[in-house]
């Protein structure tokens, strides 16, 4: 994993629940998602870890520049 970092697999867990609660994501969904997540290996919730903060960054830098889009 030369370059990535790894993650606690609880704090990854965790910051998975802060993500899906989101109004982004469909209260349906929710259980589908931690249910897939308990069952991935350490490699796989590390790479998924990965996908959701770069998709948390992306989302906060849209809603920063729509929400101040002077800047």
């Amino acid at each position: 994993m030369a370059g990535k970092e790894k993650f606690e697999r609880e704090e990854v867990k965790e910051s998975i629940r802060e993500f899906v609660n989101l109004p982004l994501v469909s209260d349906l969904e929710i259980p589908k998602i931690m249910t897939a997540v308990e069952r991935m290996t350490d490699n796989e919730l590390n790479s998924f870890a990965e996908d959701i903060m770069f998709a948390r960054d992306y989302l906060s830098e849209a809603f920063r520049r729509h929400l101040n889009p002077h800047m």
